[in-house]
């Protein structure tokens, strides 16, 4: 996690439809939202594709 709070992760493959995110604090799941992410393309052609990210905003507890 960085100084603003916010974590990234990394899919290898395919785009969820949905995914749940947890925020934990000392092991306990202090937060938990599940959420649909708008995978935006960010490299590539239309043509061929490329590599897409979405933003996840959880709200703190």
């Amino acid at each position: 996690m960085d100084a603003a709070g916010r974590a990234a992760c990394a899919l290898l493959e395919g785009r969820p439809s949905e995914v749940t995110v947890r925020v934990l604090e000392s092991g306990v799941v202090v937060t938990e939202s599940t959420v649909e992410p708008e995978f935006v393309r960010v490299g590539g052609t239309a043509e061929c594709g490329g590599p897409t990210e979405a933003e996840v905003v959880v709200p703190a507890p």
